[in-house]
């Protein structure tokens, strides 16, 4: 109980996994509240027979549909699917409270059963799967684990004992009806959950070639594994006489001990009363690894607590009968789920390494694909930044030669000009040192040499200025002194 309780109290810690909890609780308890009202049905209608119909019509389509509503898990929001389990359960017991109320015919509430079964087949699934999504740490998802059958068994017990107070005054109705509104509870507490992803899914094959492959799996395990083929066949014993208790309840009380229909939903809550105690001696067992112990002390009391009501046909003895088999049949299951898990370890583990093995080779082929692709796309990138800097460099060089040309005529025409210029300074000045020695008088200025002149008009025609030997073109020449005239006269005449 301290384990139930400390588990209790980190799930409580979780919101989302509190309210999934909760949601838990509503539908087992809707779930029986419903298979306990509909038990009383059906011995109202058709006696012992009915009792035994009705449980069919509500187990076996659900068996039948089980494996594929599970694929729903795969392909769409874990809280999704819950919610329309919920939503498709509720509108089902409603149908049901309806049926029942107007007087309808059995065979018409009978069909509800066989909806419910199939509306409730998926709610399972997506629980579990939806669980780990929702823990955020290792401890909250083994606390959830733990809870999760404490949960279950009390919505049974808390759904046996209302039934079975309800029962005296009021009408199956009325209990249907409960189960839908504690139905509908729980589709507003998901929705109140944080909603998860849709999972990845590789389609690599036919959705029933894929079930089909699963199953020959499973059955082949059973065939190689004594151990493993004898923990599946006490849990489908176990299965077999829990569908069998559902029934014998309901005949033992109205029909063997004449008891009130109360009573039906009371011997349910020993059950479940019972199912406590024998978990908590489980627990014992489990942690010294005393399994088949477990097991076979759970089978031996189911036999016995079986066979008390049988050997003393009264009230006390059967409720202390179903305590029994509520403790052995909660110990017996646990403990063969259990070695059964712990047997198929070898096996689970060799199928989860190839199952891991494809994913790591997916996983380095689409790598490779990636490295592949981003590799050519580098390298055409590359190519175009080459060609564009060969283009750009080129553009570039072919500017370059153009103005080194350029320089290069600017300095051979300025080389050119300097000669010209130099020469023809010192040609004039040759010219007036030769004319000053010559006469002692300056000398004309004459007009520059043809070449120097045109060199110096084309120069400056360029620089957008006028040229040298259009400056003295017109200019007049320079009178020569030649000293005193004596025709003038003397200079001292004039005084």
């Amino acid at each position: 109980m301290k384990l139930i309780f400390q588990a209790l109290t980190i799930d409580l810690g979780n919101r989302n996994l509190a309210l999934l909890g909760l949601s838990r609780l509503s539908v087992s308890f809707s779930n029986w509240c419903f298979a306990i009202a509909l038990g009383v049905y059906g011995f109202e209608a058709h006696g012992a027979v009915g009792v035994g119909l009705v449980a069919v019509i509500r187990l076996l389509p659900g068996a039948v549909t089980a494996p594929f509503a599970g694929l729903l898990s795969d392909r769409h929001p874990r809280r999704t699917v819950m919610l329309w389990s919920c939503a498709a359960m509720g509108i089902v017991l409603a149908g049901a409270t309806i049926a029942a109320a107007a007087g309808a015919p059995p065979a018409v509430v009978f069909v509800f059963p066989a909806l419910f079964a199939v509306a409730a087949s998926g709610y399972g699934p997506a629980e579990s799967a939806l669980s780990p999504v929702l823990a955020r740490t290792p401890q909250e998802l083994s606390a959830g684990n733990v809870t999760h059958s404490a949960l279950e068994t009390g919505g049974f017990f808390f759904a046996a004992l209302l039934t079975g107070l309800l029962l005296h005054s009021t009408s199956t109705a009325l209990i249907f009806g409960i189960a839908a509104a504690a139905t509908l509870l729980a589709a507003a507490l998901l929705s109140t959950v944080t909603p998860d992803r849709r999972p990845h899914y590789d389609a690599d094959e036919d959705e029933l070639a894929g079930v089909v492959r699963e199953i020959r799996l499973g059955l082949d395990g059973l065939r190689e594994h004594p151990g493993v083929r004898l923990a599946a066949a006490l849990l489908v014993l176990l299965v077999f006489f829990e569908g069998f208790a559902e029934v014998i309840v309901v005949v033992m009380a109205l029909h063997m001990l004449h008891l009130s229909e109360g009573s039906v939903g009371f011997l349910n809550a020993t059950w479940g009363l019972g199912a406590l105690i024998g978990g908590a001696g489980l627990a014992l067992l489990i942690d010294r690894s005393k399994l088949v112990i477990a097991i076979a002390a759970g089978s031996l009391l189911l036999g016995a607590a079986a066979f008390v009501p049988a050997i003393w046909p009264v009230a006390v003895a059967a409720y202390v009968g179903w305590a029994g088999l509520g403790a052995g049949y909660n110990v017996a299951e646990v403990a063969a789920k259990t070695l059964l898990q712990r047997l198929a370890s070898d096996e689970t583990l060799g199928r989860a390494r190839r199952e891991a093995d494809d994913i790591l080779g997916k996983a380095r082929r689409q790598a490779e694909q990636i490295t592949s692709d981003a590799r050519a796309r580098a390298e055409s990138l590359e190519r175009d930044a080459q060609e564009r800097h060969r283009q750009a460099m080129g553009s570039l060089v072919q500017q370059r030669e153009e103005l080194e040309r350029r320089v290069d005529d600017l300095r051979a025409f300025e080389r050119e000009y300097r000669s010209r210029l130099k020469a023809y300074l010192e040609g004039q000045m040759r010219d007036l040192e030769a004319g000053a020695t010559d006469s002692g008088a300056f000398p004309a200025m004459g007009g520059p040499d043809s070449s120097v002149s045109s060199g110096m008009s084309r120069m400056e025609a360029r620089n957008g200025q006028p040229s040298i030997a259009s400056a003295y073109a017109g200019a007049p020449e320079p009178v020569s002194h030649g000293g005193f005239h004596p025709s003038d006269g003397s200079p001292h005449d004039h005084r």
